[in-house]
């Protein structure tokens, strides 16, 4: 490269070089904050594997095969003072008996399977942003 001679020229060289170096660092934090999004999305996709492991323990089909001879009290019980009272009652007072043991309850499975969609929808409008913004496309660097 010819050597420039004009102060202005040296001053625009300067500026340029300064761009590039500031650009090197910018696209390196890019790179820093890229990983630390998809160590993200990893982790909330192995939740979403786990939340699905734990709803399929749910045997939504039990209800019409088991029989029970406490079934029609427990439904008298429900049905006079709620079912979600009952549950709630009994859930606390086996935990205070078996705290690590006991049965949970918690928001309906409707509730649950809706958050699980919609993490589900994320994750995969999220591979869809990355897939658009992979190194070597336009959008990138």
């Amino acid at each position: 490269m010819p050597e420039i001679h004009c102060d202005e020229c040296r001053a625009w060289k300067v500026e340029l070089h300064e761009a590039k170096a500031e650009r090197e660092i910018l696209l390196a934090r890019a790179d820093k904050l890229r990983e630390q999004l998809a160590a993200r999305v990893r982790l909330l996709e192995r939740t979403l594997a786990d939340i699905n492991d734990i709803l399929g323990l749910c045997d939504q089909g039990r209800a019409g095969r088991v029989h029970d001879h406490m079934d029609m009290q427990a439904a008298a019980c429900g049905e006079r003072d709620g079912y979600g009272a009952w549950m709630d009652a009994l859930q606390r007072m086996w935990q205070i008996r078996d705290p690590i043991g006991c049965f949970t309850i918690g928001p309906c499975l409707g509730t649950v399977r809706h958050a699980r969609k919609r993490i589900a929808s994320l994750l995969a409008s999220n591979a869809k942003d990355q897939r658009a913004c992979a190194p070597g496309d336009s959008n990138a660097h």
